[in-house]
């Protein structure tokens, strides 16, 4: 008998670790596809702009001029459920998965309203609404629980979820191409005395997977750490800082917040 219930304790154990790990999972997923819809969504407003305020009948219009490429939906198509009518335009993504996160399945973008308001439970937050630096530091909140920002001046900390572009892309594949990107982007691996100081301030148990830098502004860092599947990158802009030490204070109360 007791061999019994330490087996079903421990699959019990393995259920909820597997659980809290998948997620972490749906939780970037979630972000990658809200960054998403937000990111067509400015590009469809800059096309009315141009165009006497009229939106375009399909998405295929704004490349190039308004979006490099058309950033796939989570299941990889580029068909995106979009809709034009008289009042403004209406975009959404859909998974099943989102449910599993107490949401709908369907998250909207609506051209009157914005992104639909997100309401996760507290313990899915994964940047705590809470989290604060001394000082006079502005807080912006953009997806509670998901993305925050926080403004001195001419200091800027930003922090964010990552997730998967697709549903198949596997964690270690997500944290290659994160690094590819910036490196496509024209950022370069950090070796400074930034890069030398931020380690000592992680929380134990989070993993630093890089430290990006534009060689032309020396002062804007972006570091990315994990924990288990989720990605979090930390954006430091600090134009008076020629190594952006003068932001590290406050980025390693970030840091250890996390």
């Amino acid at each position: 008998m007791k061999k019994f219930v330490t087996t079903v304790m421990l699959a019990l154990a393995v259920w909820g670790g597997a659980s809290a790990q998948s997620l972490d999972r749906e939780l970037g997923a979630l972000a990658s596809a809200r960054r998403n819809l937000a990111n067509i969504a400015t590009a469809l407003e800059m096309y009315s702009q141009d165009h006497d305020g009229q939106f375009p009948a399909t998405l295929e219009p704004l490349q190039v001029n308004y979006l490099k490429a058309i950033p796939p939906q989570l299941n990889g198509s580029k068909t995106w459920n979009y809709r034009v009518d008289a009042n403004g335009f209406r975009l959404a993504e859909s998974w099943e998965g989102f449910t599993r996160l107490g949401l709908p399945a369907q998250v909207n973008y609506d051209s009157r309203t914005g992104l639909d308001a997100l309401q996760l439970a507290d313990n899915l937050k994964v940047l705590n609404p809470s989290m604060a630096l001394e000082g006079e530091w502005l807080r912006k909140s953009h997806s509670p629980g998901l993305t925050a920002s926080w403004e001195n001046f001419d200091r800027k900390i930003s922090a964010r979820l990552l997730g998967p572009n697709q549903l198949d892309e596997s964690f270690e594949q997500q944290k290659q191409r994160i690094g590819t990107d910036f490196i496509g982007w024209g950022w370069k691996a950090d070796e400074g005395d930034f890069a030398r100081a931020v380690p000592k301030a992680l929380r134990s148990g989070w993993n630093l997977e890089g430290i990006y830098t534009v060689p032309s502004q020396p002062g804007m860092k972006a570091i990315v750490v994990s924990r288990g599947e989720r990605v979090i990158e930390v954006m430091v802009q600090d134009r008076d800082s020629r190594d952006a030490l003068g932001s590290y204070r406050p980025l390693k109360q970030i840091l250890a917040q996390l």
